[in-house]
């Protein structure tokens, strides 16, 4: 069996957590950091999804074809 299609699963999960990320950041996080003028809330979402964010980005660029 080829590991083909494993790779192609991994890189899609991944694909969904860096872009599950960066569509709670921009739909739930970004406007009330917006109306409060304060970065504070940027700043508690990066720090939370970083480590998670970080190691999907790492798996997409390991498994690209």
């Amino acid at each position: 069996m080829s590991a083909f299609p494993l790779l192609v699963i991994v890189h899609a999960l991944a694909a969904t957590v860096w872009t599950g990320g960066h569509l709670v950041l921009d739909l739930g996080v970004l406007p009330s950091a917006l109306r409060e003028r304060s970065a504070a809330p940027i700043r508690s979402f990066e720090e939370t999804f970083e480590p998670l964010g970080l190691t999907a980005l790492a798996i997409q660029v390991l498994t690209q074809g």
